[in-house]
């Protein structure tokens, strides 16, 4: 089975953007929190990429390996991804985070919810929806599974 995700959650991945690319990666943020007048910048999450090279191939993640993956790759904490803020920097991540726990996990969006914070199964939804056309709208896609 064949599946696509984000290459920037493994060093692999990160290093194969830096020479295909030549590409200076950001780095992640200080741990202080993100000023409020500041609006949600995309260029922020420009190196979380669309395609995926895991280190060993399997077909199931859990849940806490993709949050993990996400948080590190997006610069902010699992934490906060699970957390009841509804900061604009935080909805990439959180709506990745629904994306690809339903893809590559095959867990229920009730499931997928009530393990990021114990949001209700439609908010899981919206985001597994809403996050391929945020993508789009940066420029680059989800690859479909094969």
């Amino acid at each position: 089975m064949g599946f696509a995700a984000h290459s920037s959650f493994t060093n692999r991945g990160i290093a194969r953007i830096r020479q295909e690319r030549s590409v200076k990666l950001l780095s992640p943020p200080k741990p202080v929190s993100p000023p409020a007048a500041e609006p949600c910048s995309m260029a922020r999450y420009q190196l979380v990429v669309d395609t995926f090279t895991p280190l060993k191939r399997r077909d199931r993640f859990t849940m806490r390996e993709i949050m993990d993956r996400i948080a590190r790759a997006c610069g902010v904490t699992s934490m906060e991804i699970r957390s009841p803020s509804r900061a604009a920097y935080l909805m990439l991540p959180r709506h990745a985070f629904f994306y690809w726990a339903r893809r590559l996990t095959g867990k229920s969006y009730p499931q997928i919810g009530g393990f990021c914070g114990g949001r209700d199964h439609t908010t899981a939804l919206h985001g597994a929806r809403v996050y391929p056309k945020k993508r789009r709208e940066m420029g680059r896609h989800v690859r479909r599974l094969k």
